[in-house]
């Protein structure tokens, strides 16, 4: 009786407790390593799904402005041009529309006058993930332009607010990825997430794109702020890119060059200007003259896409600024 006892009352040892312990230790972190990689794959996937009509509604939005722009120039924050917009609307206007005239009456009527027109401006705000634009019209015989508008936000405020105020958009000129970022050859992380860095694709750090090759790639990511370490920016994930190519159509189809059109020195427009284009004998309006009656009008020197930021690093540091006109705002 008493050896029954004392054998229904025998335990575990303290050793035996501890190497099952260590057994179910070292099958927890097995377990943990094999789910981490699986809930890291869900989040990003999260944010892929949750930035992609955001991300897919800032590309449709950018190709179908710039697709078909008679002429434009791009720069960044960088560059002097983006310190009074005013001013650059107006130096674009001057290169592209001085003294442009156009027919103002029906085929075979007399009239004609200086053209108007408008300049666009898109600033891709590197600081809040949005898109604004201002817009400046014209006369080609007056220096300066008239703003209309500044600063007006064109994609709709909800996918920068609301349930996407945690996300972060950001734009680099050039078509880049992303890749872990790396200290010492030792991948790093924040936290359970990895973290990124934008890489070019070409020229590892310089931004490439004339008319024919001009990209854009868009960054988002949910959570924490781009910070900048050790010269780069970094990302913590999850985080997605999307790279944006923008086809410039009616550039590509002039291979970079202005359209040519018709010009005429100031104060000569009347209401009769096909009888001063023949009456015309010597100077810069017999020349006008001779292009007018064979059609060639005048052909410009400046290529009608000026990427201003060539040769500048992708960076976060600054705006993107894009001005652009169309040809079917001439009036």
């Amino acid at each position: 009786m008493n050896k029954v006892s004392k054998t229904m009352r025998k335990g575990f040892t303290l050793v035996e407790l501890m190497v099952v312990m260590a057994i179910m230790g070292i099958l927890l972190v097995a377990v943990m390593s094999m789910t981490t990689p699986v809930s890291r794959m869900f989040r990003r996937t999260s944010v892929s799904e949750n930035v992609y009509s955001a991300g897919d509604n800032i590309t449709n939005y950018l190709q179908r402005t710039l697709q078909y722009a008679d002429n434009v120039w791009v720069f960044d924050g960088s560059e002097p041009e983006a310190g009074n917009l005013r001013n650059t609307a107006s130096a674009f206007k001057k290169a592209y529309y001085n003294h442009v005239i156009v027919g103002t009456a029906p085929s075979g009527a007399t009239s004609c006058k200086f053209v108007d027109g408008k300049v666009h401006v898109l600033r891709l705000s590197n600081s809040d993930g949005k898109i604004y634009k201002s817009d400046y019209k014209f006369q080609s015989n007056i220096d300066s332009v008239i703003e209309e508008a500044k600063d007006q936000e064109v994609i709709n405020p909800a996918y920068f607010d609301n349930d996407y105020k945690d996300y972060n958009f950001r734009y680099a000129l050039g078509s880049s990825s992303l890749e872990v970022a790396e200290d010492g050859g030792a991948k790093v992380m924040d936290g359970p997430e990895f973290v990124f860095n934008l890489k070019s694709e070409k020229d590892a750090a310089v931004v490439d794109g004339g008319y024919d090759r001009f990209s854009m790639t868009i960054v988002a990511n949910r959570g924490k702020t781009p910070a900048k370490t050790n010269g780069a920016y970094r990302f913590v994930g999850p985080c997605t890119s999307t790279v944006l190519t923008i086809p410039l159509t009616n550039i590509t189809i002039r291979e970079g060059k202005c359209c040519n059109r018709l010009i005429i020195p100031d104060n000569t427009v009347s209401d009769n200007i096909h009888s001063q284009l023949e009456a015309a004998t010597s100077g810069a309006l017999k020349d006008f003259r001779a292009e007018y009656k064979n059609g060639a009008g005048t052909v410009f020197s400046s290529q009608s896409f000026i990427n201003l930021a060539m040769g500048n690093t992708v960076s976060f540091d600054n705006d993107i600024y894009i001005v652009y006109s169309y040809a079917d705002e001439l009036k």
